[in-house]
């Protein structure tokens, strides 16, 4: 029997940095990267390394995905990073408004009514804590994005103890993975968006057409709308702010017992890993 440790994501908790900063840096396991990902089954059976890491981001799909896994590995040891869900959405939606979708943030998360691109039930964590224990014969480990903002060597120390892995530290590189956008741009990509049809990389079926679509139309006019954005006149926006404080606050209070329940597995763990 392998040991076989899953990083399940989620998305915007640090996982592109972890993929590609920190499980190659790794000694002791084999790391599968996530360009691998169709063949995560066929080159974890074949391996002989008797230790394997992999990671994906799940989110809406976590359970699907998980259930699918198990099925042929449920002895996998997973990995959950979570983060506060007012921030976390707040970064998905920055993540989503330069990508091109115009959805206002009370359209993107509707708290009150259910009604918006995300919804509620999405964003109690704790839910993933539990898909996690009752599809794998080992409790997840669950750390926290915050930590590894503030502590990133003992965040990195963590999972090497909980995967019985090293590193150097002098190895990893803390630069900046992804470029971040300012309010004004993102604005300016908001009311594009609304108008602009930039947010469907894959409209065809023929990946040769989808291919010419995303490279000589959607990512010209994206990333020339945002750059573009830097010279566009501040006085032509509204002084709105693109996330209104009073929603984040209510998404706050209405997930905070969730998010509690999240900080006390988390803690629970603190002398084990």
């Amino acid at each position: 029997m392998k040991d076989i440790f899953f990083h399940v994501g989620i998305s915007k908790t640090g996982s592109t940095f972890l993929q590609h900063r920190v499980f190659p840096q790794l000694h002791d396991i084999t790391y599968i990267p996530t360009n691998r990902f169709k063949q995560y089954k066929t080159l974890t059976k074949q391996s002989n390394s008797p230790k394997i890491l992999l990671s994906r981001e799940f989110d809406r799909q976590m359970e699907r995905e998980v259930k699918a896994w198990s099925a042929d590995f449920p002895q996998t040891k997973s990995i959950l990073v979570l983060r506060r869900q007012d921030g976390w959405i707040a970064s998905q939606y920055r993540r989503f408004v330069k990508n091109g979708y115009g959805l206002d943030f009370r359209e993107f998360i509707d708290i009150e009514n259910d009604k918006g691109f995300w919804q509620r039930d999405n964003l109690f964590f704790y839910n993933y804590i539990e898909i996690l224990e009752h599809y794998f014969d080992h409790p997840p480990l669950v750390l926290l994005y915050d930590d590894l903002r503030t502590a990133p060597l003992q965040f990195i120390q963590r999972i090497a103890n909980y995967t019985q892995s090293s590193f150097r530290a002098e190895d990893l590189d803390f630069t900046k993975v992804h470029a971040s956008y300012n309010e004004k741009q993102l604005k300016v990509m908001l009311q594009a968006g609304k108008y602009l049809n930039i947010n469907n990389l894959k409209p065809f079926k023929a990946s040769l057409l989808n291919a010419i679509y995303k490279y000589a139309y959607v990512y010209p006019l994206r990333y020339g709308t945002l750059y573009g954005a830097l010279w566009y006149p501040k006085a032509w926006l509204s002084d709105a702010p693109l996330i209104p404080e009073e929603n984040v606050a209510a998404i706050r209070d209405y997930y905070a017992a969730d998010w509690q329940r999240c900080l006390d597995y988390a803690g629970r763990q603190l002398s084990t890993y």
